[in-house]
């Protein structure tokens, strides 16, 4: 069964392991063509040796998607709708003291050059925030 993994910020020493049994086709991203017990084994394998990076793998399934994956260390998480696996992203909640004093820091900030329209400044703010410049 085909099989891609993707990772990112790992150690060396996982990246050499793995082309045991994939193609790196480019920096990260990994092809290749294993039976079910040796894809869990890799993937027990990444789990265990990644450290703080990320990885996410990807491979053909008898399903109605034909495919199934996992991720490990993302902001991502997979969820089943209705017996469709779909990707959600896990943002910070509204009440969240550290997300509404980062937004804080990025309205004030973001203002300086807009005086009295606040949808223009809540505008300015949700880009400064969306690109980062004011993160804590």
């Amino acid at each position: 069964m085909m099989i891609v993994i993707t990772m990112s910020c790992c150690p060396p020493k996982l990246r050499g392991d793995l082309t045991r049994w994939f193609i790196e086709v480019d920096t990260g991203v990994y092809v290749g063509n294993l039976n079910a017990r040796v894809r869990d084994a890799v993937w027990e394998r990444i789990c265990l040796n990644i450290g703080s990076g990320r990885a996410t793998m990807v491979y053909s399934a008898n399903n109605e998607q034909k495919l199934e994956f996992r991720i490990h260390h993302a902001a991502w998480e997979p969820v089943d709708y209705d017996g469709i696996k779909l990707v959600r992203r896990n943002y910070p909640d509204r009440e969240d003291d550290a997300y509404r004093k980062q937004f804080t820091i990025s309205l004030r900030f973001c203002s300086v050059s807009i005086k009295y329209n606040t949808i223009s400044v809540y505008k300015k703010a949700r880009q400064c925030h969306l690109r980062g410049a004011f993160s804590l």
